[in-house]
């Protein structure tokens, strides 16, 4: 018998969803080991999409759970955030620290 596992990013998620059309900030650490701080706007993402292929997609979360796709206000395109990295969130004026940050180890070569 399986048992579904919780999802550790369901916070991450949760907040992602209540942004709905506003602005917000997420802070975390790129794979190099520096901060980066982005500015996005989920609602964006949706006039950005070409076409779908909702089992490609489906797949896709399926083998990396720990992405977060999101629209880069000023990079204007889609940015993958590892949740795993992610330091703060900032909605609605409200600062959320995330904890359970690991660190990511430098690649070699």
């Amino acid at each position: 018998m399986n048992v579904a596992q919780p999802d550790p990013y369901a916070h991450i998620r949760e907040l992602v969803n209540q942004a709905g059309s506003h602005f917000f900030r997420v802070t975390f650490l790129k794979a190099d080991n520096t901060l980066r701080t982005l500015l996005i706007q989920q609602a964006a993402a949706k006039f950005h999409i070409k076409g779908t292929k909702p089992e490609a997609t489906q797949k896709r979360h399926e083998n990396n759970p720990h992405l977060l796709n999101v629209w880069s206000v000023p990079d204007k395109g889609f940015r993958a955030i590892n949740m795993n990295t992610i330091t703060e969130i900032v909605l609605n004026g409200q600062r959320y620290i995330v904890s359970g940050l690991r660190p990511i180890p430098k690649k070699e070569g």
